[in-house]
């Protein structure tokens, strides 16, 4: 049943992703998107933000990394990779990378796109991929990171790829670990927060990396995350932050699980102080 869950938060991946990176593929032609549907009205696992119980979903971190003010994203529809600028004010130099791996993990091409930029809000496409990907065969991970112009990671995107859609090699994916470091703890008044590091500290590929807030072998309820079921290449590292209300924390100091696809689960204490 569990496996089941990951494929249909796969699936809720791809729907939303797509439904928000075309509306910023023509972000300058279009007037918005309205989603007819935000959550099911009976428990289910697809074509819903956050479920019965109120939990997002994967969709719902697909449409938030989408719609980030500066984004990076590959359209499907031409093989390229595009900038997105929201933020109604000129960019500054950036730097688009893309990296392609296999199944495996083996790095297949990597692209780099240095001094680029947007003086106004709108879309600028800056690598293509088209025939790079129409030479790969089986499962490939598109890996895209813009950084700025001090070298700092401003959006991070993941894309799975096959020839047919045939992803049934996702099953025979060799296992890995993250390693987490808690980076900061914020008490409030009436919510507290976490702020932590992922780092891939291997050479496989850390696919659908999923953090739970818990308590007592049980899921915070709301717990709110900056970001969530995340892919990390070789190497790779991200910050995310999640808070919670005092009153759904307790008396007792939360954990953070830790799940993924390939994942060996892990438990990681939060700090009381």
């Amino acid at each position: 049943m569990v496996n089941f869950s990951d494929k249909m938060q796969l699936m809720n991946v791809v729907g939303y992703q797509g439904i928000f990176e075309a509306d910023g593929h023509k972000l300058n032609e279009t007037g918005g998107v309205m989603l007819w549907k935000l959550n099911a009205a009976f428990p289910s696992v697809v074509w819903q933000i956050y479920d019965w119980y109120l939990e997002p979903n994967a969709g719902y971190y697909a449409m938030q990394n989408a719609c980030e003010p500066l984004h990076i994203q590959f359209n499907q529809d031409d093989s390229t990779v595009a900038v997105i600028n929201r933020m109604h004010h000129a960019t500054g130099s950036l730097t688009a990378k893309a990296d392609i791996y296999d199944l495996d993990s083996k790095l297949v091409s990597s692209f780099k796109i240095n001094h680029i930029g947007l003086s106004e809000t709108g879309t600028q496409e800056v690598i293509k991929l088209k025939d790079i990907l129409a030479a790969t065969k089986g499962i490939s991970f598109l890996v895209l990171n813009l950084t700025d112009a001090a070298g700092k990671t401003v959006s991070h995107n993941v894309y799975w790829l096959a020839p047919g859609n045939d992803f049934t090699g996702f099953n025979d994916m060799s296992a890995t670990q993250v390693q987490v470091k808690v980076l900061k703890t914020e008490k409030g008044s009436a919510e507290n927060k976490w702020t932590m590091e992922f780092s891939n500290i291997t050479n496989k590929l850390a696919f659908f990396v999923r953090p739970q807030l818990m308590v007592n072998g049980e899921e915070v309820m709301p717990s709110y995350w900056t970001g969530n079921y995340f892919t990390l290449a070789p190497h790779e590292s991200i910050s995310v932050s999640v808070s919670a209300p005092i009153a759904k924390l307790g008396a007792v100091t939360p954990t953070v699980l830790v799940e993924g696809w390939n994942l060996q689960k892990q438990v990681v204490a939060l700090p009381a102080k």
